[in-house]
């Protein structure tokens, strides 16, 4: 069996027309912790919070990012606070990138998915 230590670097580039590559880093127990931990009331029942939990995910995860830009067509960097990403940026992150979803089956699943995710090429430890 092949583990990924929370020291590894995994690239994600989308296999699209204008690519979007990231690079995260496993998430350690505790932080799946605090991410399970996000729910919500809805109708009286409580549900996960997939929105907090997909959020506190790029927060603790993101490394690096490229084929992004700002909206003045200047080159858009992440901004960091405590060795995380910050919460600013972790919400421009969120807010214009569908493809930040692509993060959670790697993050939060095993890592038989790592390979699972269809549409995008994946590189653990790149060089």
């Amino acid at each position: 069996m092949k583990i990924l230590k929370s020291t590894d670097k995994i690239r994600i580039t989308t296999q699209t027309e204008e690519p979007i590559s990231v690079t995260i880093r496993p998430m350690t127990v505790s932080q799946k912790i605090e991410i399970a931990s996000k729910v919500k009331i809805v109708k009286g029942n409580e549900i996960q919070d997939h929105n907090a939990q997909a959020l506190l995910c790029i927060k603790f995860c993101l490394l690096e990012i490229s084929g992004v830009q700002n909206y003045d067509g200047t080159g858009y960097a992440l901004d960091f606070a405590d060795g995380y990403l910050s919460d600013s940026c972790a919400d421009d992150i969120m807010s214009c990138l569908s493809e930040a979803s692509l993060l959670l089956p790697v993050v939060l699943g095993s890592n038989k998915n790592i390979g699972a995710i269809t549409g995008v090429s994946i590189e653990v430890n790149p060089k």
